[in-house]
């Protein structure tokens, strides 16, 4: 590998956490021309400063930026949910409409960190490959019969020459005729639109914050009680060995960005905000003691319902 596109999608809300993720892709991957390509909605015009200095410092990257106006018509059009009250991340389904490369593209949620190269993605060859997602199998229910996978739309590596060839985009926009209600609006759409185009990547390419916190026997207890269909704990137990890409999912209400936050990429965001010189975000007051928050994570997959409960309620006087 030796070209790359790098897609982001975000709001001026989340720069900040984009640029942990940025900086630590570029740090890592030195030997790779980097193609930048960020999509971004309400930035200020400090968003771009801030951007293009970090990339200025490294020698094979360059930045390049989309307005999201002309892509947020097209999800209008489609009456597409927001996620979590934003379009933005509906961005990623039509990145044709902006990015016009042939080399390989890979796109990275804002809140993922890189901490390995990422070079091993040439040997993955499908129009799109992706990384099974920790979905509880009642979510499968609403969601066609013919789906026998789920994943997860967090870090995408795709072909843009199989994209077209295929006509990847014709399809997502022959699934949004039929105006089906999303839970995971960008997420299932991929799913059910591409299932034909997606190859599975291994879980180190997109390590989740569940998957690194707990060891293997609670991982295991805590799949079976959410009926989660994953890798095997083996596969997963080597992810953690060698990640390459984590992601910063919300753990238990926490965000690896913020103070105290208990969280197992906490120490990435720290290390990483202190070298751009910014703050971690202030905590919650719902996290007022972070020892009986521990004692609750564990009993959620080790006590019975009644203990969970009572260590619940202590947590939040």
């Amino acid at each position: 590998m030796k070209t790359i596109n790098i897609l982001y999608t975000l709001d001026h809300q989340y720069v900040k956490y984009m640029l942990v993720s940025l900086y630590s892709l570029l740090e890592h991957n030195p030997d790779i021309d980097i193609k930048i390509h960020i999509i971004g909605d309400q930035f200020e015009m400090n968003d771009y400063k801030i951007i293009e200095d970090i990339v200025s410092t490294f020698h094979n990257a360059n930045v390049f930026f989309y307005d999201f106006k002309d892509i947020e018509k097209i999800v209008d059009q489609y009456h597409i949910p927001p996620w979590r009250g934003k379009k933005i991340p509906n961005a990623r389904l039509f990145f044709d409409e902006c990015v016009d490369e042939n080399d390989h593209l890979l796109y990275l949620d804002s809140d993922t960190i890189v901490v390995d190269s990422i070079k091993g993605l040439k040997d993955y060859e499908g129009t799109i490959n992706m990384v099974q997602d920790s979905m509880p199998k009642k979510h499968w229910k609403e969601l066609p019969i013919s789906l026998e996978k789920y994943y997860n739309s967090g870090v995408l590596y795709i072909d843009p020459k199989k994209w077209r060839d295929n006509n990847c985009s014709k399809k997502i926009r022959d699934l949004l005729d039929d105006k089906i209600p999303y839970e995971f609006p960008d997420q299932d759409i991929i799913n059910m639109s591409l299932k034909e185009d997606i190859k599975t990547l291994p879980p180190e390419y997109n390590l989740f914050s569940i998957d690194s916190y707990f060891n293997s026997h609670l991982l295991s207890r805590f799949y079976d009680q959410s009926r989660i269909e994953r890798y095997d704990l083996k596969t997963i137990k080597e992810a953690k060995k060698n990640p390459i890409i984590l992601h910063s999912t919300p753990f238990y209400h926490w965000n690896g960005w913020e103070k105290k936050a208990i969280h197992p990429y906490h120490k990435y965001y720290k290390d990483y905000f202190q070298k751009m010189n910014m703050d971690l975000d202030p905590e919650k007051e719902i996290k007022k003691n972070p020892t009986l928050f521990r004692l609750y994570l564990y009993a959620k997959l080790m006590c019975p319902e009644e203990t969970k409960e009572k260590i619940k309620q202590i947590i939040k006087k």
